[in-house]
């Protein structure tokens, strides 16, 4: 449902929150809580496993985030802390350490809020005060880090001008908890023991197409998400223009390739549905030039081509304008400071890093059914804060005579830096609660509409049609708007199981439309197969059936246009590539050659002026100790002499190493024999060349 009163409704809630901060809300029933892992949203690494073994006397079964007891757990007055117990928590403590105000995170705790008057009789009450239909009483425990706007270490809020220092510190942050991390596995092995707790009271009112519900009320982002969902998303864009600036940039107007015939038909029968879905608004530049909202920027269009449909529009908010009176205007993006969830796209780019160890770990006779489900209009669906839109503003390509117009978007736009953590702090959620109900009991969840445009593989209907449920295993991951899932299933029912837990986490966060064509699941790309399961699926511009492809397909386009300018460097690189490229498309990469593992083989070398020598010895397989030794030509040896002495000399003593390196390896062909998916291990002591 939509509301023109977003607004007053964010205000009341906010006051709500406020009163209520600090709160705690304890569950009856263990059973209540997320306890399956902690969501991705408040984590800050890119998922090592997902194993979701429990011990023998724990009622729930919990993942690679381990949940802390209460040390009497029939105290009910007692509040719950949290415990950051897995590597890698989201607000870069140490594992084990102790962290504050994870939403509900403790064992036993429900995860989630709890909306209305009639709430978890364990909740401490709010004050009773003026409500209406929309009203919603919140009390929650202070934002997990994660759900907190991104910050630098010095605590300064970030936008454009300091940006690139986020991502410096962000990428060590990283890696220090990727080093903490232990290896486990990224399937989860079915049990089966969630049980679906009673519904809490839902939103009556929302602005656009993105509302938690149901189990999605209980995960530590619902807050936030009902923020967004009643009272938009902020938006903060720095410094207001000025009515000159304003002119300046209308008179700019859109991208060159917007001017296309074909591309303005297009844009004219996209906007009239978003004014149709209330998701924009058109005005001519007449009726505001002389008085322009306060807020308002305006931004060039363009128009890009796309696969999928003749073009894909983009707000180019990182254009600078040149006024004629000297300077630059900072663009959308570079005022912009960030308020969105740092933890929101923490995740975004180990998506198809995770998709390759998880067919790489699968064992080598494994069948791995893989599905694709598509949001459609995916940033559309969130609003801006009411006011705000007029941050995203620009001209709407005509044709001549036609008066000039401008598109008021009240959704979020591709092209603003803030658009996909807000988006992904919505579909990281609905990926949680996806996975949470996977576990419910296999037959239990309703059957989805789009259930039919899953099952009709041929692979599918191969297998059972039930089996033994204690054999699923599973894997769901999300890219932005693409939900990826995964299953070593050995029934159609246990396949049936798992796409309708992921539809149904989907809808929990992007409520369903009743007319299919309008649902948030791209009924147009269901129709194409991509939700079918299948053993062999195209997944984020890769073709995986347990090999990885290289991009062939990229290379088959043969694009019209290529600028590359008289950048000779550039073009002999790119030539240096296509060769590569054609070379590893004649044969399909394993995944198990993609990543790392225990080695099969161990070679050691070292080198130095006067020759290379080495051993190399089996580990995990069998191989003859082998020990060898070269001695360099003696042109070599006299040119890094050359080298030491500083007469001129090119090669030294790393390059010596390097080649060293590249001898032991070539030994070890001949000696190791080495079959498909092995590991090796080669040490060196000289630094350039472990770094190479």
């Amino acid at each position: 449902m939509k509301s023109e009163q977003g607004g007053d409704v964010r205000m009341q809630r906010e006051w709500e929150v406020r009163r209520s901060w600090g709160k705690s809300v304890r569950a009856k029933d263990s059973r209540l809580a997320w306890m399956d892992r902690v969501p991705r949203l408040v984590r800050d690494e890119p998922r090592q496993g997902m194993s979701s073994e429990m011990d023998d006397d724990e009622e729930s079964w919990v993942s690679e985030w381990d949940m802390t007891d209460s040390e009497d757990e029939s105290d009910s007055d007692e509040e719950w802390e949290s415990v950051g117990a897995m590597e890698g928590t989201a607000n870069g403590t140490a594992p084990g350490e102790k962290t504050e105000g994870v939403l509900g995170a403790g064992e036993g705790t429900t995860y989630g809020t709890v909306l209305g008057e009639n709430y978890s009789e364990e909740a401490e009450s709010l004050d009773e005060g003026e409500t209406d239909g929309a009203t919603m009483r919140l009390p929650i425990q202070p934002l997990h880090e994660g759900l907190r706007p991104p910050e630098l270490s010095t605590g300064e809020r970030v936008s454009g001008h300091n940006k690139r220092q986020l991502r410096r510190e962000n990428k060590r942050k990283r890696i220090n908890k990727q080093l903490q991390q232990q290896q486990k596995s990224y399937w989860t092995s079915y049990k089966g023991e969630f049980d679906l707790p009673e519904e809490l009271e839902e939103a009556d009112v929302w602005l656009n197409q993105m509302c938690p519900q149901r189990l999605a009320l209980r995960h530590p982002a619902a807050a936030k998400l009902l923020q967004y969902a009643t009272g938009g998303c902020p938006c903060k864009t720095g410094k207001d223009w000025t009515k000159e600036q304003i002119w300046e940039a209308v008179e700019r107007g859109p991208h060159v390739s917007a001017l296309d015939p074909k591309a303005i038909e297009q844009l004219k029968g996209e906007i009239a549905g978003k004014v149709k879905e209330g998701q924009c608004k058109v005005v001519l530049w007449d009726d505001v030039k002389h008085d322009p909202p306060k807020q308002m920027k305006v931004s060039p269009l363009a128009m890009i081509p796309h696969k999928s449909r003749g073009f894909r529009a983009i707000l180019d908010l990182s254009f600078k304008l040149r006024l004629k009176k000297g300077g630059m205007l900072p663009s959308v993006n570079e005022g912009t400071t960030l308020e969105a969830p740092a933890g929101a796209i923490d995740q975004l780019v180990h998506s198809l890093s995770r998709i390759i160890h998880a067919f790489a770990e699968a064992e080598e006779d494994a069948k791995i059914f893989l599905a694709k489900f598509d949001i459609k209009d995916g940033f559309w669906r969130l609003s801006c804060e009411t006011g705000e839109e007029w941050n995203f503003c620009y001209v709407l390509p005509q044709e001549e005579g036609e008066p000039t117009r401008l598109v008021v978007p009240t959704s979020l736009q591709m092209g603003w830096v803030e658009s996909p953590p807000y988006f992904c702090a919505a579909s990281e959620t609905a990926r949680d609660v996806a996975t949470q109900y996977v576990e419910t009991k296999v037959g239990s969840l309703q059957g989805h509409k789009f259930e039919k445009y899953t099952m009709e593989n041929e692979a599918v209907k191969n297998l059972p049609v039930q089996g033994d449920n204690d054999d699923l295993r599973y894997f769901v991951d999300v890219y932005v708007d693409d939900f990826i899932p995964m299953a070593i299933a050995t029934s159609q029912e246990q396949l049936r199981h798992v796409a309708n837990a992921v539809m149904q986490g989907i809808h929990d966060v992007f409520p369903a439309c009743e007319i299919d064509e309008n649902d948030p699941i791209s009924l147009k790309k269901l129709k194409k197969l991509e939700g079918e399961w299948a053993l062999v699926k195209d997944v984020l511009g890769f073709t995986f059936d347990g090999l990885l492809s290289p991009c062939n397909k990229l290379l088959r386009k043969r694009p019209v246009v290529v600028w590359l300018g008289k950048n000779r460097e550039l073009r002999t690189a790119l030539e240096n590539c296509r060769v590569l490229l054609r070379e590893a498309s004649l044969e399909p990469t394993p995944c198990r050659e993609l990543v790392m593992g225990e080695p099969d083989y161990i070679g050691v070398k070292d080198a130095s002026i006067h020759g290379v020598g080495g051993f190399i010895v089996g580990e995990n397989a069998q191989c003859v100790p082998t020990v060898f030794r070269m001695e360099w030509p003696e042109d070599i040896r006299e040119e890094v002499r050359r080298t030491n002495s500083g007469r001129g000399g090119k090669p030294t003593n790393s390059d010596l190493e390097m080649a060293g390196l590249l001898l032991l390896f070539l030994v070890m062909e001949e000696v190791c024999k080495f079959k498909p998916g092995q590991h090796v291990a080669l040490f060196s002591d000289n630094s350039p060349t472990v770094s190479w």
